[in-house]
């Protein structure tokens, strides 16, 4: 490959494996949004369905239709490799295992002076088989040969990939993901909203948003809202997020008598109408990286009640930001959640401190100012090699 001619701007390809919700898309956004265009150019590789390849090219990205099979394939390294000869590019960027590994071999039979790989949650998290999730982890390590830098969202995923992985240390580097406050700004007024969703006048309002996974806990969410289901006889819950549990938890929501309250909204694209629309969110994850969906309820103001693990304790970091309570303990969420309903005023204050916090150290335009610095320096130490 061509080498970088000075002035010219970085060639930077990023690859996602598939456009399910999570990490990985809400990043190619933030990529999009605030990548500085006078030292890098960007482009994205992905799957062609979905709303992702659309949404980029509609601001004014180049968006490549790339399809990775479920298992290593020759012919996928070569589309790969192709690609990168044809646009020149100087940084492959994956996400996530299945594209890291064929962005590696790829990277480096093209001969794109630098790879990297971000790692949003650890395959040990994975909702596979356990003979899977060590599979997983022996193809990144295998291929972490041809790669030059391991971003994890967080600190705790870095340790994962220490313990869990065999990654060397040096490898690795922790950019915390952060948000976009532009996206956080909702299009329709709270009342409008509550209306919409079936929310009665002045009914408590819980937000819970995530894959219908095993890993995000809404079961424990149900027998925490079942406890106090009496105590609040018109609290609506809106789960948001679509997966294999949903036929589940619609059954426990109905065993639990709970089914009244909960509303199942599947996928959405309003998030940030939603969260203006609400009085608290809950995220009863049993594991995390670093969740966008919390970032972006403490950006946006509301209170929040997580589980004390991995990344979410990194983010509650300043004492009244979140409440935090153990993970599998509907008793602890139930007394969490009906300490904020019962008082308003601490769960708005709650609210703008997560705000002022979030605003100072978890922004998408920090975020990727890290990123380009990776960049740069990997780039810099190639080209002096």
């Amino acid at each position: 490959m061509d080498e970088l001619m000075p002035g010219s701007p970085i060639r930077v390809l990023q690859l996602l494996s598939d456009n399910q919700p999570g990490g990985g898309m809400v990043q190619m956004h933030q990529f999009a949004s605030w990548v500085d265009r006078d030292a890098f150019h960007f482009e994205f590789a992905m799957p062609a369905d979905g709303p992702m390849p659309e949404s980029l090219k509609d601001m004014g990205e180049t968006v490549h239709a790339v399809e990775l099979g479920s298992r290593f394939g020759l012919s996928d390294v070569s589309q790969l490799m192709q690609l990168c000869t044809e646009r020149g590019i100087d940084v492959l960027h994956s996400h996530n295992v299945r594209a890291n590994v064929h962005a590696r071999v790829a990277g480096w039979r093209a001969g794109v002076p630098v790879r990297v790989s971000t790692i949003h949650n650890s395959v040990y998290h994975y909702n596979v088989a356990a003979l899977n999730q060590r599979a997983y982890a022996l193809a990144e390590r295998l291929t972490l040969r041809w790669c030059d830098r391991v971003i994890a969202v967080s600190e705790g995923i870095a340790q994962q990939l220490r313990s869990g992985y065999g990654f060397p240390a040096d490898k690795i580097t922790v950019v915390p993901n952060g948000v976009d406050s532009g996206r956080l700004k909702p299009h329709r007024s709270r009342e409008e909203v509550r209306e919409m969703v079936g929310v009665e006048p002045g009914a408590p309002v819980l937000l819970q948003v995530g894959r219908l996974t095993p890993q995000k806990g809404f079961d424990v969410l149900f027998e925490a809202i079942a406890k106090i289901a009496k105590r609040y006889p018109h609290l609506v819950v809106l789960a948001v997020g679509e997966g294999p549990l949903r036929q589940q938890l619609e059954g426990l929501a109905q065993q639990l008598n709970i089914e009244s309250a909960v509303r199942f909204l599947g996928h959405r694209e309003d998030v940030a109408d939603l969260l203006n629309a609400v009085d608290l969110v809950t995220l009863a994850s049993r594991s995390e990286g670093m969740p966008y969906t919390l970032l972006e309820a403490m950006g946006s103001g509301r209170a929040v009640v997580a589980t004390r693990i991995g990344g979410i304790e990194e983010v509650i970091k300043k004492e009244g930001t979140a409440a935090l309570v153990p993970t599998e303990n509907p008793e602890a969420l139930a007394a969490a959640i009906t300490t904020l309903l019962d008082d308003p005023a601490h769960a708005a204050q709650m609210g703008r401190d997560a705000n002022d916090y979030i605003m100072e150290h978890h922004t998408a335009a920090g975020m990727v100012a890290q990123v380009q610095s990776i960049y740069q320096d990997l780039l810099a130490k190639r080209t002096s090699s």
